[in-house]
Formats: C-alpha cells, structure tokens, sequence
C-alpha cells in the first residue's frame, strides 16, 4: 500500500475540510476550465471568506483562469503592480457582505518583493493531489512552501504562523521536495534541509531565522546585485501603481448625491474602509463659497484630474455629491448612487447605472446594495463573461 493510498484513506476519515459556497464555485469553475491548479495553502481555513485564497497556476493557463472567472461572474481584476507574478482578483458576495480575493501565482518567489526566485513551480504542480473539491500540493512542497513563505514573505512570525509551520511539517519527514532540494543548496556549513525541517518541526524559530539569514544570502540563481535590482523594481511599481490597461484593470467610479450631505460623507467613508484594494473619496471643499471663481475651478480640475489617475491605477473614486467632480460628473461614473427621502423601505434601479436608494436605510445597508451594484457593473468589463474558455481534460 502507497503512502499516498493511505492519505486518501484518512482525508476520506476525516472528511473534507468545509468550503464556503463561494470558494466552491470558483474552486469548480477553474476545474470546469481545465485549468492545472493547486491551493498553496490554508485549506482549513476556507470555511469563511476572510483572507486571501492562494492558489498556484500553470503560467499557460492564466487566460483560461481569467476565462472561467468571467464565466462564473462577479471577478474583477485587482491591483498587482509590483508583485512578481501574483494576479489578485476579487468578487463580492453580498449574501456574506465580505469580499472573495484570489491571490494566483505562476511561479514560486519568495521575499517581500519576489527577490528570492525559484524554478519549482512546475514540479510543484506535477506532484499535486486531489482531494474531492480541492487541489493542494503534495505535503513535502506544501510544507516547504509553508516555510520559506513565513521565513521570507511576512515581516513578523507570530505564534500561529509558527504553529502552521510545524503542524505542515509532520508531512515532510522522509519525503523529498524541489524546494528542499534548493534550500539544502543554501544552507550554511553545518546546517542541511533536515535539520532545518527538524527545527520547524521543534518550534526552534530563533534558530530558523538566524539561519534563515544565511540561507537568503546563498539563495540560488539570484546574486546580490540581482537582489536588489528586483527588490527596488518592485518596490517602485508599487508605489506607482497599476499599469494602465484599458477596461480591464481601470478601477471603478462611484458618484453619490442627494441632499443628505451627512448621510452622504458616512456612505463614501464606509464603502472605502471595505473595500478590498486601494480607495479614495473625493469632495468639494467646504470652504468652497469664499473661493473665487478661479480658484473654485482649479481645485475641480484638480479633483478630475484625480479621478482619472486614481481610476487608470485600479483604485475605487468615490466621489461625494454632484460638486465634486462638476456638472459632468455623473456622465463619468459607473454608478450614480441617489439618495432619496423615505422610510427605509424601498429601492429603485433606474438603469444600469443609476441606482436610487432609500435615505432611511441603515449605512450598513446602503453600503452592501452600493457596493454590490459597483463590482457588478466593474466585472462587466473588467472580466466580462465572454471570455469564457472551452473545457478541456487536464493535462
């Protein structure tokens, strides 16, 4: 009987882990595209939509990823810049009123800025397992990925990433990994990958972090010099942000009016805190009637010169009242969300971009009906379903 053999037999034990409905669709619209897939890590965690999902991707197969998501509906594609070969892409689920992000990559780089490369990922996806619903990478490279991403990606190890460290490590013992392979390449006279899979296992992070050191210092395939040029190359697409590429990364324009100013304020504040990208509101200013004509002008013009630049760089413009933009400003927008007297009660929709909400809602729910119609007309074009691919076997 097959290692392997025998962890099917305990998953089928054990059952599989809960998946919220959300993550099933996409998880089954991926797989119904024939898309080579795996989920990197975090398989106990998919009950709710808090965090990332992170799944490793064939490089080849990014269209057709990006093909079933539109498929499926709802996915937008979010900010990236600067992240080495990460693709992030969002949905919004109202019934839940919290956001699904997909955070896909093609290659396995570790370090905050990518700077530590390897060529693993395709033997990475060449040893996955299926489990039912799930795809997840064979336990060695699950727990090497584990590692390497706390030890490199994430500025402080807390207890619970120490913790998943060393419950992903019981899968390793015994089992060879391509991640392995180029961590044992690195280590520092006296050290080896057993002894450092030892140490996770043991919770020994003083030690792991100060080898740690010397291991990114040896990385394979990537100098010094290498280092840092890709270090301040990313960093400095970050700060730039989004590369503008037309429809399908420009980031959404929301325009509120109505005469509830205060209603208004708190509506664009609460829509930027959730939303799960960058975000922005943009107002007249209240001084705005001791201001000549002139300067009244330049401060709009400053303000649509914002919503462009913001909006090419993937960010959320909510603009707060119909002077915030001037007389054009709705004509620029995605949605026109008014905001009408009433007793909580009721909601129109004028068009496919004008909504008409009933002031007497709660904040709360103004929010989830506006931010339902934004990502709603966002994935229209940001991954409109006609992109949808033609299944095929997996390879």
């Amino acid at each position: 009987m097959t290692l392997s053999t025998l962890e099917t037999r305990a998953r089928d034990r054990l059952g599989e882990p809960l998946i919220h409905p959300t993550i099933a669709a996409a998880f089954a619209a991926i797989d119904g595209a024939g898309v080579r897939w795996c989920l990197l890590r975090g398989e106990s965690k998919l009950a709710t939509l808090e965090g990332d999902v992170d799944l490793l991707v064939d490089e080849r197969d990014v269209a057709r990823l990006e093909g079933a998501l539109g498929a499926a509906g709802g996915f937008v594609v979010l900010p990236a810049a600067g992240r080495g070969s990460h693709h992030f892409y969002g949905a919004y689920d109202a019934g839940s009123d919290a956001w699904l992000k997909l955070d896909v990559v093609t290659d396995l780089a570790f370090g905050r800025y990518q700077e530590l490369p390897t060529p693993a990922a395709g033997a990475v996806l060449g040893r996955r397992r299926r489990f039912g619903l799930l795809v997840l990478t064979d336990p060695s490279d699950g727990f090497w990925a584990e590692l390497l991403h706390t030890l490199f990606d994430r500025r402080r190890i807390r207890p619970e990433h120490a913790r998943e460290v060393g419950a992903a490590a019981r899968g390793a013992w015994g089992r060879s990994s391509p991640l392995s392979t180029l961590v044992e390449s690195a280590c520092p006279e006296g050290w080896t990958a057993a002894r450092v899979l030892e140490a996770a296992a043991a919770g020994r992070w003083d030690e792991l972090e100060e080898v740690g050191r010397e291991i990114r210092a040896r990385w394979p395939g990537s100098g010094a010099l290498g280092r840092r040029a890709r270090v301040d190359a990313n960093r400095g697409l970050r700060r730039l942000g989004t590369v503008p590429a037309g429809d399908r990364t420009r980031g959404p324009g929301l325009v509120l009016v109505g005469a509830h100013e205060a209603l208004r304020h708190e509506l664009a504040d609460a829509i930027v805190a959730s939303w799960p990208s960058r975000a922005r509101v943009l107002r007249a200013e209240s001084d705005g009637a001791a201001l000549s004509a002139h300067q009244r002008r330049l401060r709009a013009a400053r303000r649509a010169l914002t919503w462009r630049t913001a909006r090419e760089r993937g960010e959320l413009v909510v603009a707060d009242g119909d002077d915030a933009l001037g007389s054009r400003g709705p004509a620029r927008a995605d949605v026109v969300v008014s905001l009408f007297p009433g007793s909580g009660l009721s909601m129109r929709i004028e068009g496919p971009d004008l909504v008409e909400l009933d002031a007497g809602l709660s904040v709360a729910a103004l929010r989830r009906v506006a931010t339902e119609v934004v990502c709603s007309r966002w994935a229209q074009r940001s991954l409109p379903a006609g992109r949808q691919a033609v299944p095929r076997e997996p390879r």
